[in-house]
């Protein structure tokens, strides 16, 4: 059994945080090794009460300064001694067994696959995803397009990825230099597939955005 640690990035949504959290823990069926919340809001109020819900079972980092996500997300990885990380953000709902089982699988299949899409496939943002459904120990899945408006495949939604795929680029936070408004999830993206890394999508999806009225920028 590989070990795992769960990362969620949260920026003071507190309910957001505690559905996606509760629906994580009420579905997830694999062991977890650690669990991490790392809070961008820059607000210790909202941080206690973080800490008043989930100090006991989470290692828990308090950012006193907004570092934004990718920063965030470099701090909580420099903490993560596993071999893989299933990383989350606040505001997601999820409600399907096995998601985890799943994505190790195919992840332990093919060591190009750098994460596993959870969502439905007509939910990808338009992200373009193949024609053609593969299958592998029963689990189908389709390929995420790695040139679709330029971007690779590769996403901060929830799902598995490997550590050592983040050792490959490490820091994050050197794509993000071109100020708040860029989205350096998207040259990340262009990276892996220069390395010939692709993503793929789960048939049998398991999560949902449920933060689009309260969208952090």
């Amino acid at each position: 059994m590989k070990d795992v640690t769960f990362v969620l990035t949260s920026c003071g949504r507190i309910d957001l945080l505690k559905r996606t959290i509760d629906s994580f823990l009420k579905f997830n069926t694999y062991p977890i090794k650690d669990f991490i919340i790392i809070d961008d809001s820059a607000d210790y109020n909202i941080f206690e009460e973080i800490t008043k819900l989930y100090n006991k079972d989470f290692l828990l980092i308090f950012n006193n300064e907004k570092l934004f996500q990718i920063k965030s997300i470099d701090t909580a990885y420099n903490n993560i001694d596993t071999e893989y990380i299933f990383h989350c953000e606040d505001d997601w709902e999820f409600y399907r067994y096995g998601f985890i089982e799943e994505s190790l699988s195919l992840l332990e299949y093919d060591d190009k696959i750098i994460n596993v899409w959870l969502r439905n496939y007509k939910d990808t943002n338009g992200h373009l995803i193949s024609e053609k459904e593969f299958v592998f120990n029963d689990i189908f899945y389709k390929k995420v397009s790695t040139n679709w408006n330029g971007w690779g495949g590769f996403t901060f939604n929830p799902g598995l990825r490997r550590k050592r795929d983040y050792d490959l680029l490490k820091p994050y936070s050197k794509f993000n230099q071109k100020g708040i408004k860029y989205c350096p999830e998207f040259e990340i993206s262009q990276e892996y597939a220069k390395l010939n890394y692709y993503s793929v999508i789960l048939r049998n999806d398991s999560v949902k955005h449920i933060g689009w009225t309260q969208h952090i920028n």
